[in-house]
């Protein structure tokens, strides 16, 4: 007996440019999908994919189609760029998946992608001819902002094909995360020792911290209907039990 094995690597490498927006820094963080790059080439398509076995990890009606278990994921680099500041760089799992067959022509699946994201940290230092005098002493002051977090979609997904032409697939998708931000306020008496020498004294410091945390459900439903020349796709979602929770604190030593 003759046994055949055959093992197959694929890799795909994709550039995308994404532009941060400053406005996230109130919210949750900057907006993220599952970056799948067998589907790039196709315009990043939803519901197809550029996968020989026909599986788009963003489709569940298509799951089923893989006969065999399947692990893949995706990562990113991305580099945050402000004027007058240091560049700060992100390595992001865009997604993680796990799917395998539990009969025929059909499949359960695991997904856990990351759906925002958020993390800063700079500091506006305030410049020397930016000093103030009030009450006969020298002010300066110093504005610290720090953001970390974002929110995580964990799916459990069926797949099954329910004849030659239609197949369906349902996921279960559970929201979770959580947003810290903290600005800090320092106000400094500037103390002149020497010539070009200065010392600073923290006359006092302000921290304000916010702490977010989120958890929802929600359900998909998703169908392909596929001849010969042509498929159709669609799916629809229902959302529900959205909970945010926060916590502000303040801090002083004044």
């Amino acid at each position: 007996m003759n046994l055949k094995f055959s093992l197959l690597i694929s890799l795909s490498l994709s550039l995308l440019f994404s532009y941060f927006n400053i406005e996230t820094i109130q919210g949750f963080g900057e907006k993220r999908n599952i970056e799948d790059p067998a589907s790039l080439s196709m315009g990043n398509s939803w519901y197809f994919s550029g996968q020989t076995n026909g599986v788009s990890i963003k489709s569940n009606s298509t799951h089923w189609r893989n006969r065999l278990s399947q692990v893949s994921s995706s990562f990113s680099i991305r580099n945050n760029k402000f004027e007058k500041y240091s560049s700060q760089s992100q390595q992001v799992l865009n997604y993680l998946h796990f799917q395998f067959p539990i009969g025929k022509k059909q499949s359960f699946a695991f997904t856990l992608s990351p759906s925002t994201r958020i993390n800063y940290h700079f500091s506006d230092s305030g410049l020397m001819d930016e000093n103030i005098v009030f009450n006969d002493l020298v002010i300066n002051s110093n504005q610290i902002y720090y953001g970390s977090g974002g929110i995580t979609d964990m799916m459990l997904t069926y797949s099954t094909a329910i004849n030659n032409d239609f197949s369906i697939g349902i996921s279960w998708n559970i929201g979770f995360g959580s947003f810290t931000k903290i600005d800090t306020i320092e106000i400094n008496n500037i103390i002149s020792e020497s010539y070009d020498e200065y010392n600073f004294n923290n006359i006092f410091t302000d921290i304000y911290q916010i702490r977010s945390t989120y958890n929802a459900n929600s359900f998909n439903i998703g169908s392909l209907f596929s001849i010969p020349k042509i498929e159709v796709a669609s799916s629809i979602t229902f959302d529900y039990n959205l909970k945010i929770n926060q916590k502000k604190d303040y801090f002083s030593n004044n």
